[in-house]
């Protein structure tokens, strides 16, 4: 299998949790990678998560938990480009799990929006909500959104308790798509 992109409909949508997820069952056989963080990093709480997983470290990390143009702003540092994230992509014997941040047209640069990136990695989506109220609209809007750039989901992947209506509407608008729930285990 190759690696993919974990996409979400927006920020706090589960991709790290799937992402998780993923890697506890087959971190032998994929590697993690997130080009950019900010805020708390993803990357430590993977490697700490599963700690016999291979991540490597972000190409840039920034303090502020907003957007990353935003917060390199803030830090009076530059955001890489995505012609930088392309060149920093990890070479690896593993296939790459990259994640990304926020949504779809969430903006990367100034300049370019994070869809541009996903474009030019050019590997499978998987596309990542949560399961509750308005999952279909915000599933099937980022579904959209792809489309306009010529990109589709591989699969979905909804987070949370599991709702068989909302994979119902989204398989029978998203023709071919699979779709899958995962429920998290409770934090007591």
């Amino acid at each position: 299998m190759t690696g993919f992109v974990v996409l979400g409909t927006d920020t706090d949508a589960g991709k790290t949790s799937f992402s998780l997820l993923f890697l506890t069952a087959f971190a032998d056989q994929f590697a993690y990678w997130k080009p950019v963080e900010t805020g708390d990093s993803d990357s430590v709480r993977i490697r700490k998560l599963v700690p016999h997983a291979h991540v490597f470290e972000p190409l840039a990390r920034f303090t502020a938990p907003v957007a990353p143009p935003l917060a390199a702003r803030l830090e009076g540092r530059q955001m890489p480009t995505i012609e930088d994230v392309l060149a920093a992509r990890p070479v690896s014997e593993l296939p790459l799990v990259i994640e990304t941040f926020g949504g779809a047209f969430s903006p990367f640069t100034d300049e370019a929006l994070q869809i541009e990136l996903i474009r030019d990695l050019r590997l499978p989506v998987v596309l990542v909500g949560t399961s509750t109220l308005g999952a279909i609209g915000r599933m099937l809007a980022a579904v959209a959104a792809l489309g306009e750039y010529n990109l589709r989901a591989t699969a979905i992947a909804l987070i949370g308790p599991r709702d068989v209506y909302a994979e119902e509407q989204i398989r029978k608008h998203t023709v071919n798509t699979p779709v899958f729930s995962f429920t998290l285990p409770n934090r007591s």
